[in-house]
């Protein structure tokens, strides 16, 4: 059990150490989608497009919105587990003092 604790153990001081890099890459992920949706917003409304082309890059950016959600999605739930891993350890020595008493 206790070697099960320590792998666990690892495995968060490691996403605790990389969690700036998380941030970071989420905030890239959101600028990124805009950026996305801009040009492709930008693509479609050009008056030299045909109505075939203008059609195609309304499916690209209904495909490119849902993979940009699923990645920023992604970025927030690890970001979240970090979250909830540092509320743990905060309360963790609480629970430690209470069973003393």
């Amino acid at each position: 059990m206790v070697n099960k604790e320590e792998k666990i153990r690892k495995r968060d001081d490691r996403l605790l150490k990389n969690e700036n890099s998380w941030q970071r890459a989420r905030a890239g992920a959101i600028f990124l989608s805009i950026m996305y949706v801009l040009v492709v917003v930008i693509i479609q409304y050009d008056e030299l497009s045909s109505p075939e082309e203008q059609e195609k890059c309304f499916v690209a950016l209904g495909k490119g919105i849902l993979f940009w959600l699923l990645i920023v999605s992604w970025l927030n739930l690890r970001l979240g587990h970090i979250e909830s891993i540092k509320l743990y350890r905060k309360k963790e020595p609480e629970a430690a003092k209470g069973d003393h008493k």
